[in-house]
Order: C-alpha cells, then sequence, then structure tokens
C-alpha cells in the first residue's frame, strides 16, 4: 500500500510534524513524503495525509507566506506554493483514505484552522477522510512547536473532536491505523480484525483495529 504525506512548511515546525508522521506509516505503507512545492502527484495513493500551517484562521495565501516570511528566515520556496494552490490543482479522488493535520499558534481561544479547511477541501475532491483533523501547537510564528508535540506526550486541550488542538503524532497515527480499511484487506488484516457486529451495534464498536 502507498501513502503520500505532503506538508506546507515555512519555518521547519510543519515540516517536522510531517516526518514523524511518514515515519510512524512507514511501519504499514511505502510512503513518499513531499514539500508541497515539489508538486507531487496523488496518483495511486491509497492513503494521504496533507499539513501545512494555519494562516489568518485557514491555509495559507501567498499574502500571509509574505507576512510570515517577514517575521523570520523561511525555507526555500515555501512563499511560492502552499497546500491551498496544491490541493486546487488536483484531480477527483474519489474513495482515496485522507487525513489532514496543522500547525497553530499555541494561545486560547484563537479561531480558525488550516486542517479543518484541507479537511473539508479533500472531502470536496471524493477523498474518504478517516480520522478528524489535527492541530499541533506553536509558539509563535517561527515556533518552536510546543514541548511534547511530534512525540506520545498525551494531547493538551484535545476532545477528539474535528481540529482538536495540541495532538500529538502518535496519536494522529493509531488513528489512522485504528480506522484504516483499505478495499480488499488481505488475509493478514482480516485476521488482526474484531469479529463483525450488526449494523445496528454502537458506530463506535464498528471501528475495527487492522494494526496492533
Amino acid at each position: 500500500m502507498k501513502a503520500l504525506v505532503v506538508y506546507e512548511s515555512m519555518f521547519g515546525n510543519t515540516a517536522s510534524i510531517a516526518r514523524a508522521v511518514a515515519d510512524g506509516l512507514a511501519a504499514h505503507f511505502e510512503v513518499t513524503l513531499a514539500d508541497v512545492s515539489t508538486t507531487p502527484s496523488a496518483s495511486g495513493m491509497d492513503l494521504i495525509v496533507v499539513g501545512g500551517p494555519t494562516h489568518a484562521f485557514g491555509m495559507s495565501r501567498q499574502s500571509t507566506r509574505q507576512d510570515a516570511a517577514r517575521q523570520g528566515q523561511v525555507r526555500p520556496e515555501a512563499v511560492d506554493v502552499g497546500v491551498r494552490e496544491w490541493l486546487e490543482r488536483l484531480p477527483k479522488l474519489t474513495g482515496t483514505a485522507a487525513a489532514a493535520f496543522d500547525t497553530k499558534i499555541d494561545k486560547p481561544f484563537v479561531p480558525g484552522s488550516a486542517a479543518r479547511k484541507v479537511h473539508r477541501q479533500l472531502r470536496g475532491l471524493g477523498c474518504r477522510l478517516v480520522v478528524p483533523a489535527e492541530s499541533f501547537r506553536v509558539t509563535g510564528t517561527p515556533g518552536p512547536l510546543c514541548r511534547g508535540r511530534g512525540t506520545a506526550r498525551p494531547a493538551v486541550g484535545g476532545d477528539g473532536g474535528e481540529g482538536r488542538v495540541g495532538g500529538t503524532t502518535k496519536g494522529l497515527i493509531c488513528r489512522i491505523g485504528r480506522r484504516w480499511s483499505p478495499g480488499t484487506p488481505s488475509p493478514s488484516d482480516v485476521a488482526t480484525r474484531r469479529p463483525a457486529v450488526d449494523p445496528a451495534v454502537d458506530k463506535r464498536d464498528r471501528i475495527q483495529d487492522l494494526w496492533p
């Protein structure tokens, strides 16, 4: 199975989360990790994970990336192309499993989430969203990531809902693993599944653990 982890990162914080996610998925997927500036192809992927920074309550634009670049040294080509532009160029991805994450500043009651916007855009492309949008906190616009982010530290302030804040990459990877369901599972996958249940049973009981 193939997975694409694509990220937009100006100061390296979102890139750090993307690398951790890619490393975690590598046990179960052939993973391609790509900076969005390379305009990677999503064709033929079984799973797509998309991450970017939250700018002005949502996905970045060239103007917001230019503003961010004035606050510190940014990564090469980070201003030119973002997740927004990449998603706008994608063809339909009907049935492809997908997930979204973002980085956002660690302040109380800060509205907006790039991950939520990416989540909706992926759904509009026909993707099957396997987990809610996830946010990881940074101490300021240039970063760094808040202590413990990208590790196994328990989430702070997270409620498990869409756009939860203060996530950990281990938590995100585990949720993708629990809810991943390829069209034709292998015999080893079937052997690790929970017994089938009646559709009338609580939805939570129908989530199948494909991986230990």
